[in-house]
């Protein structure tokens, strides 16, 4: 299973990578069958020969992750209304 993620062009967007900070554009999220780990790579309009980004996780991490993430999301839009 694959799933790719186009982020929205936005001027505070930012991702530190192997080579500094870089705008990111795409993200690849993976994981195979009979696979135990989801793969996140995030890239930026550059191409390269591996993303700037690459997070392997336990699928309980990454789950863990999104959760967290959705938390923050949650929080900074009722923060924001």
């Amino acid at each position: 299973m694959m799933k790719v993620i186009e982020f929205k062009a936005h001027p505070d967007h930012n991702a530190r990578g192997r080579n500094g900070w870089f705008t990111p554009q795409t993200a690849f999220i993976t994981n195979w069958e009979g696979d135990e780990m989801v793969d996140v790579a995030v890239e930026s309009g550059r191409a390269a020969k591996c993303a700037p980004l690459h997070l392997s996780l336990c699928i309980e991490d990454a789950e863990n992750l999104a959760n967290t993430m959705l938390a923050a999301c949650k929080d900074a839009r009722e923060r924001m209304a």
